[in-house]
């Protein structure tokens, strides 16, 4: 009988929750694992997951604010960072580090898929996507939104090149909603950010038709332009937080804003509570992020030290690979 592929994937915390929220739900890393693993069987339950046997999916956490990494980020299949109180743009060495890190990773192991949400999703592009030759040329990469914070529940509306790039259908995922015209797709996602991602401006247009162009805009708010940002097999990012639900959100924000106006800090719980309806598509994020980690709909050679493969789709480290 054929050996499970296994599927490694890093969760890194980038932050710890407010109290209320880690005395219920742990580390932001314990809430991607669940949702993570609850998508992984919706996947399977709906026989999109296709090898035999079915690939096994292992989850491991690191602090990164207090260093620690992988030791061997080649043994990796995918990497998730999670948001963050602070700013890509700081300067406190551990965010300089894991700039330093992902472009290490990025540039030298071309098999480890990256995701990162809010603040992850800021510094994967703040360490990836090249910087603008001189101001007059475009903002940082990352800056502060000058539209202000963009609180509780928001519809995404999907970019038609992301949902054509994708490998797998995006709209077909179990927990997608209906949608009458493909065109009109949008994602419902908890959102708490000031910054923004800028992206030049043909990596932000849906007039380029070419699928593989690097860092895409996954889809826009009327507040943020680029909600997210997806290059290929390599990088899968959201600025919104499917790892956020109602209360998380709530009690996040509730510390955030503990020095806002009464009446600001009201509308955002309300955002939260009620914006779209009071329902966001968490269960739909976790999906594409999982086929993304897995590789689903796409088969590809990967290079490596150790060799090549093609397994269905699903990409192994080139050390596990058995020619």
């Amino acid at each position: 009988m054929a050996t499970p592929q296994t599927i490694n994937i890093a969760l890194l915390d980038a932050d710890i929750p407010v109290p209320s929220v880690l005395s219920v739900r742990g580390l932001y890393s314990n809430i991607f694992r669940e949702l993570l693993e609850a998508a992984l069987i919706r996947l399977a339950k709906a026989n999109l997951i296709t090898s035999n046997p079915p690939p096994k999916v292992h989850f491991s956490a690191y602090n990164i604010v207090r260093g620690e990494y992988p030791s061997d980020p080649s043994s990796l299949s995918g990497i998730v960072i999670s948001g963050a109180a602070g700013s890509a743009y700081d300067t406190d060495p551990w965010i300089s580090t894991l700039h330093s890190w992902l472009r290490h990773v990025h540039a030298n192991h071309p098999h480890v898929k990256l995701f990162g949400s809010c603040f992850g999703h800021q510094v994967i592009c703040s360490a990836l996507v090249p910087p603008p030759s001189s101001p007059a040329a475009g903002p940082a990469v990352v800056t502060k939104n000058p539209a202000g914070w963009e609180l509780g529940i928001h519809a995404i509306t999907l970019s038609p090149a992301f949902l054509r790039a994708f490998p797998v259908d995006v709209l077909a995922l179990p927990s997608a909603p209906a949608f009458a015209d493909r065109r009109d797709a949008k994602l419902k996602l908890q959102l708490v950010h000031n910054d923004h991602v800028n992206l030049p401006a043909d990596d932000n247009s849906d007039d380029n038709d070419d699928n593989d162009a690097a860092f895409a805009s996954i889809g826009w708010t009327p507040r943020c332009a680029v909600q997210g940002v997806y290059d290929g097999d390599r990088v899968l990012t959201l600025q919104g937080h499917f790892e956020f639900d109602r209360f998380v959100n709530t009690e996040t924000v509730k510390v955030f804003g503990a020095k806002w106006e009464e009446g600001a800090l009201r509308e955002a719980i309300r955002m939260i509570e009620e914006g779209e309806g009071g329902k966001d598509d968490a269960g739909w994020a976790a999906e594409m992020v999982m086929a993304f980690f897995m590789g689903l709909g796409r088969e590809r050679v990967v290079l490596g030290a150790g060799g090549a493969m093609v397994e269905g789709g699903l990409l192994t480290p080139p050390e596990e690979v058995e020619m």
